[in-house]
């Protein structure tokens, strides 16, 4: 019965020693998104005409914080378009803008909220690679004045807290389908275009 005794002991100390170590190796949630995992936000950029063209492309963002974000991570992939000069590759379309707008009620608008590539745009922090175009929008992409009337004002990069016509923030538009991806090109199609729209619960999670 001793010896029983001692094995059901052991029995106890082992389980609540699992239980520790299985405790001390289970990730704590974190507020940041994984930059590396599923996209907060999407657009998929199409030809404006509804044609069936060529030139495509996919635009991804993940906050920096669930819950209170100042900065977005993305990342743009473009399809049948010649990024950065890759001449010999036969594509009739060409690179040459890149901007996130103002779109409220998802109607496109001229307002400029952030220049990815394009005039004013912040490029210490962008890259390009293949196809591929990626950076961050922070503090250090927001242009001196920005809230000045007319131009080019009305075309610079903003921050995430500036209020937009419709009365809500950039933040706040972003996650309620009131902004767009739009894509200059030379050639045949204009733009390449699309609505950001929410592929997380992340915006439900804002402060």
């Amino acid at each position: 019965m001793k010896q029983s005794n001692t094995v059901f002991g052991l029995s106890i100390g082992a389980i609540f020693a699992i239980s520790v170590i299985t405790i001390s190796v289970m990730p704590t949630a974190m507020a940041k998104s994984d930059a590396t995992g599923q996209p907060d936000l999407i657009a998929i950029l199409t030809a404006i005409d509804g044609s069936s063209s060529d030139p495509k492309g996919k635009a991804m963002f993940w906050f920096d914080d669930d819950s209170n974000p100042t900065s977005i991570r993305y990342q743009i992939v473009l399809n049948k378009i010649d990024v950065s000069g890759n001449d010999g590759k036969g594509l009739t379309e060409s690179l040459e803008k890149v901007h996130v707008h103002y779109a409220p009620e998802g109607v496109h608008n001229a307002m400029h909220l952030y220049n990815v590539l394009g005039p004013a745009d912040d490029i210490n922090d962008g890259k390009t690679a293949g196809n591929t175009l990626s950076g961050v929008w922070d503090e250090a992409d927001v242009w001196p004045n920005w809230d000045e009337h007319g131009m080019p004002m009305h075309h610079s990069s903003k921050p995430l807290t500036a209020v937009n016509p419709n009365g809500n923030t950039i933040l706040k538009n972003l996650c309620t389908g009131n902004t767009d991806v739009n894509v200059h090109l030379h050639g045949d199609v204009p733009y390449i275009r699309g609505i950001i729209e929410t592929n997380s619960d992340a915006c439900t999670n804002l402060g």
